[in-house]
């Protein structure tokens, strides 16, 4: 199963990538006599992009929502990780397991 890189973090899919990507995006906010706030929606299971317009006395409408552009990611393999960690286990229980052996030895010699 391919994943997506975003950043420096392998998600187990595309789908979880671009939600990565889009939830963390900050609203953006426009200001002047007619206010403009722009911000990323997931709605039915389709980001959009949502801008409001915001007057003098605090009305919110709609400008426009569309969908948001899908961003592509390079691929990764998410168990990938879980083998890496894997081997690091087994490298620290063959060395725990070596000092061991050598702390027997030491004894038996004694």
């Amino acid at each position: 199963m391919a994943g997506a890189v975003l950043g420096s973090v392998c998600y187990q899919s595309a789908d979880a990538a671009i939600d990565a990507f889009y939830s963390g995006s900050a609203p953006s906010l426009t200001s002047g006599a007619t206010s403009y706030l722009t911000e990323f929606v997931k709605e039915s299971g389709v980001w959009l992009v949502k801008n409001w317009s915001i007057n003098s006395s605090g009305t919110h409408t709609l400008v426009y929502s569309t969908a948001a552009v899908v961003p592509t990611f390079p691929e990764c393999d998410p168990a990938e990780s879980l083998l890496d960690g894997v081997s690091v286990g087994w490298g620290i229980a063959a060395a725990l397991v070596a000092v061991g052996c050598f702390k027997l030895m030491q004894r038996a010699a004694s």
